[in-house]
Parts: C-alpha cells; structure tokens; sequence
C-alpha cells in the first residue's frame, strides 16, 4: 500500500520531530512522537493512491481510554459513489492497525537512538472489516476494534498509531483475491 518513497518520506518526518527537542544539543536531541504527533496524522503511505481518492465517506477513529485499542467506525455509504475501485472489483474491506512507537533518547554510550519504552515500542494489532460487496445501495455503520494482546499500560513516552486502509477484492467462486494495486492506507490518527 506504499510508494517507494515511503521511506524517505518518514525519514523526514522524523528528522522533523528531532530538531522539534531543544532541551538537548544538536546531535543528542530526542525524538519525541508523543509531542510531535501533528507531522504523522494524515500521512498516506501511498502519494499517488491516497486514502481520500479512495473512500469519501465518513469514518473516525477513537481510541479506549487506556490507549490500547482502537475503534474505527465508518458511518453509512453508498459504495458505488463513495469507494473508487479498481476495474474488477467486486469487493472491498476496510482495516484498522493500529502500532505503538516510543520517543527516542540519544545513548551517549552506544551513541545510537534507543527507544526510551523498548518493551512498550512496536506492539500491533491489524483488524480486517467483512468483506462488503461493490454493489448499490447503502451501508449499515460498520465497526472495526483493533485491541493491543494483553492489554499492555502505555506511558506517556509511548504514543499509539492508528492507520486506516482500503482493500480490493475480486470474488470468484468462493474466494476473495486481493488486488495488487489501488489498496491505500494512511495515518489516521496518533494518541
């Protein structure tokens, strides 16, 4: 669901978030996600396939009051006016992932970046909608809980992510087969 720049993309971001620390001197600044979440929300993971261009209807993410889970809810949508589909789509899902990223101090004695929570950093959870059929009329509200194993306590220097996405189908016989092309994610939210 990237484009091949994705990773440049993030890097910048990050480099962003690190000059954002001033209580450290350059080179041993922090890297602090949980106060500079503005530069992740809306980042779409694929410039030339945005998340927007492909669904135009009405969702949310909302977090539990822990932050160790994600509700994604979508309100009701027409699919053939709402979802852009690729040629041969017969269906479609929608998933919330969600991930925890830790700030990030400079180790003046390995002189690398380690994460500040390294237990709490890099946990994930992907939840897939149903399979929703590419076909007139109107949605019921549909509901996606993404919840992290174990119910871990995250601290304040732990922020979690929540990405949305769009998947195409094409149903055949009794299976679903994934398109290659037009799925698209993005980072909805940071708490």
């Amino acid at each position: 669901m990237s484009d091949s720049f994705l990773t440049s993309r993030l890097t910048a971001i990050v480099k962003k978030i690190n000059l954002e620390d001033l209580t450290e001197a350059r080179g041993y600044r922090a890297i602090l996600f949980s106060t500079q979440s503005k530069y992740l929300v809306g980042l779409n993971f694929n410039r030339n396939n945005s998340f927007e261009g492909s669904f135009t209807g009405v969702l949310e993410t909302v977090a539990s009051v822990d932050r160790n889970g994600v509700t994604l809810t979508i309100a009701p949508f027409n699919p053939l006016t709402e979802v852009k589909a690729p040629a041969g789509t017969t269906h479609f899902r929608f998933i919330n992932s969600i991930s925890t990223i830790s700030d990030y101090a400079y180790n003046s004695v390995t002189k690398v970046y380690e994460p500040i929570e390294p237990s709490l950093n890099e946990l994930s959870k992907v939840v897939y909608s149903d399979y929703i059929e590419l076909a007139p009329g109107i949605t019921p509200e549909i509901t996606v809980l993404s919840e992290l194993a174990g119910s871990p306590e995250l601290t304040t220097d732990v922020s979690l992510i929540s990405c949305v996405a769009i998947e195409y189908y094409q149903k055949a016989g009794n299976g679903y087969y994934p398109f290659s092309v037009g799925n698209s994610m993005k980072i909805k939210n940071v708490f």
